[in-house]
């Protein structure tokens, strides 16, 4: 098996610049199998017993919820291998713990950081469309929740080490995409 087929990709940015909906365009157009994390966090909040997300990360804090985050991406990458699937990609990178521990279960995988960028006026559209609001201030609110928690986790340091960076902003997902998926192989023929 090659390396270029044997790989974990991590999309990494800030709330709504785009990283869902890439790692969508790359499940279904490039054969990746995609792990959402909002669907994950929300699995393992609702087994415990909160309501939400948010309410969980406000019970145990930033540390515990990121690193139960991590334990079931490990989890589900592990039972995505079992299947004999080799391409797998996040929607989600926060934190250099998460990073060294995919690199320590699975040292023989490319695990790749892609910083996926946007400017505020894209982030802001984009989660006024999630929320289905046409309030700014309402959407910037739920943005600085959600940059808060990112920013505590370490993202600003994943995203300076990203192997590669790509933006969001005054393209369609799929050139997006496009770019990303060329400059995966790039990479990957480099190593």
């Amino acid at each position: 098996m090659t390396a270029e087929n044997k790989q974990i990709v991590f999309l990494a940015g800030y709330s709504a610049a785009g990283k869902s909906t890439l790692a969508k365009e790359m499940r279904d157009n490039w054969d990746y199998t995609l792990v959402e994390h909002q669907p994950l966090v929300h699995g393992i909040a609702s087994r415990k017993g909160f309501k939400r997300a948010r309410h969980w990360l406000a019970g145990v804090g930033v540390e515990k919820f990121a690193e139960e985050s991590a334990n079931e991406m490990v989890s589900r990458t592990k039972n995505v291998l079992k299947e004999g699937k080799i391409r797998v990609v996040f929607d989600v990178a926060y934190g250099v713990k998460m990073l060294e521990l995919f690199q320590s279960e699975f040292p023989d995988i490319y695990k790749l950081v892609v910083s996926v960028i946007a400017d505020e006026d894209t982030r802001t559209l984009n989660i006024q469309k999630r929320m289905g609001t046409e309030s700014t201030d309402e959407a910037q609110k739920e943005l600085h929740f959600r940059d808060r928690f990112l920013r505590e986790v370490g993202l600003d340091e994943v995203l300076q080490r990203s192997d590669i960076k790509v933006t969001n902003k005054d393209k369609q997902i799929g050139e997006v995409a496009s770019e990303l998926n060329k400059l995966i192989a790039e990479y990957l023929s480099e190593k």
